[in-house]
This record gives structure tokens, sequence and C-alpha cells, in this order.
């Protein structure tokens, strides 16, 4: 007769090849980094701003540098949990980048909004 085994109680056995591809994807993301250089006018300012805009400033560095480009930055707030800002928060802090004159942003319904990050925004 079939009993039933939780589970937490069924060993878990890996191949080589899994080991392999885990291990590699926890380096992937050891190495991944902020590539600056940031200018500090703008950090200051959005730094300023309320709640977490800093967070989603940088998050749109973070994108500009892995894509190697300042324009047209897909804004995609669910990988912003990883920055600790939720849905409502990444509209709320990209309006205020936005007003602050650090971001400008074309919206189109039913898609991510796309970016560019002004880098003479952070000037008085």
């Amino acid at each position: 007769m079939n009993r039933y085994v939780p589970d937490a109680e069924i060993p878990v056995v890996l191949s080589e090849e899994t080991k392999r591809r885990h291990l590699a994807k926890a380096k992937r993301e050891h190495r991944l980094y902020l590539k600056g250089p940031i200018p500090i006018p703008w950090l200051c300012k959005a730094a300023g701003l309320s709640g977490k805009a800093v967070s989603v400033g940088l998050y749109l560095w973070w994108q500009a540098g892995m894509r190697k480009a300042h324009r047209n930055i897909k804004l995609n707030c669910s990988d912003l949990t990883r920055f600790g800002v939720g849905r409502n928060a990444c509209c709320r802090c990209l309006s205020a980048l936005e007003r602050a004159g650090l971001v400008e942003v074309k919206r189109s319904q039913g898609k991510c909004p796309r970016v560019t990050i002004v880098k003479g925004g952070g000037k008085p």
C-alpha cells in the first residue's frame, strides 16, 4: 500500500550538470555591479526626493550601465523588487524623478514606461 511521504523527506539528488549550472548562476549574480560614473549632483537631487526615488534612480543607472545607453531604458516595476520598491511606489518615484528633471519618460498604455536619464538634470 502506498503511503504519503512529505516532499521535505524526499532526498534531492542533483546531477553534476545541474550543480555546475547552479554554481555558475550564483557567480553571475555575485558579479552584478553598478557602473558609473553617476553624476553626484544628479544623485544628490534624487536622494532629496520623497520615498524611494533614489532607489529607482539607481536602478535606472544600473540598467543604463548594463545596456551602455542612457536612452530608452525599459522600466519594469517588477524588477525593482530586488531594490525594495513595489509597483505603486515605482510609479510615484518615477513621476517624482520626472518632475525633478532627472529623467524623461515615454508612457504607453499596457506597456512598461521607457525612460531616458537626463545627465545634466542634477544641476541647480
